[in-house]
């Protein structure tokens, strides 16, 4: 989406293109065209975990860096003056490792990936010049892979995070725009709950891209974003069999690399 180049920041409110009909498809009464929209996101994660002196297995540090698909479709369609049809269909989030077979935490994890692939149709209907009502439904279909040499089950204790974001979009030139943003996460679960699995901490994400206007009816866009997800300190012992790990994470990375091109009809 055009949102990897502001960090997400306004995505709710930036009614511009056809992928408001993800993020608030109560905007899309301000296009007044009908629009489709293709968007191109790989997500790749540099994961390198450094065992400390609690760990009782023995193996490689473990690098579970992966490259994940994900992708958008977004498209509206003006029914008459104050109604707009939407709909959009892609991938919300998705995260992922695999590690070595015979590393340090395989006791734990060997490969683990979170993938959602969501479809939204929703209406809307334009109340005024500064009111817009929507209605729509989300049907998700989520992915999760886990696995590891010795099987146990756990709740992951995942909590509520805090989110802040600020972003700029800023045109230089009649037929280009730059885009930069900054967002923050707390993390969704505390350090003595969190796992090898899907080492989730807090996160910075740095963000910036370019917008170009090929014609009036074609846009295309390159976006890009780094994701500093943090130490995610471990230390997790789940029995005699599995031993402890313990450690933390050298590099926690995320690369997001947006491409994206819409068309007005």
């Amino acid at each position: 989406m055009p949102e990897v180049g502001t960090a997400n920041a306004g995505v709710a409110a930036r009614a511009e293109d056809a992928s408001i009909a993800a993020s608030n498809p109560a905007g899309m009464a301000r296009l007044e065209k009908a629009e489709v929209m293709v968007t191109i996101q790989p997500i790749i994660t540099d994961l390198k975990f450094q065992p400390g002196a609690g760990t009782t297995t023995t193996g490689p540090d473990g690098d579970g860096g992966v490259v994940l698909p994900a992708a958008g479709l977004f498209y509206v369609q003006p029914l008459g003056k104050d109604w707009r049809f939407g709909v959009s269909l892609g991938t919300y989030m998705g995260l992922g490792a695999k590690y070595e077979d015979d590393w340090v935490g395989r006791y734990y994890v060997q490969e683990s990936a979170l993938i959602t692939l969501d479809l939204v149709p929703s209406l809307s209907y334009r109340v005024n010049d500064w009111l817009s009502i929507e209605a729509g439904l989300m049907l998700q279909y989520a992915y999760l892979k886990n696995t590891l040499a010795l099987s146990t089950t756990a709740n992951a204790q995942y909590d509520d995070t805090f989110h802040v974001a600020v972003g700029a979009h800023y045109r230089f030139h009649p037929k280009w725009r730059a885009t930069a943003g900054f967002a923050y996460d707390s993390s969704p679960v505390g350090d003595a709950d969190r796992t090898v699995s899907l080492p989730l901490d807090r996160n910075f994400r740095y963000s910036a891209g370019l917008i170009y206007d090929v014609t009036q009816r074609i846009t295309t866009g390159l976006a890009y974003t780094f994701i500093d997800a943090g130490s995610a300190s471990v230390d997790q012992t789940r029995g005699p069999l599995s031993g402890t790990i313990q450690g933390d994470y050298s590099s926690n990375h995320i690369h997001v690399i947006g491409l994206s091109a819409a068309m007005r009809f």
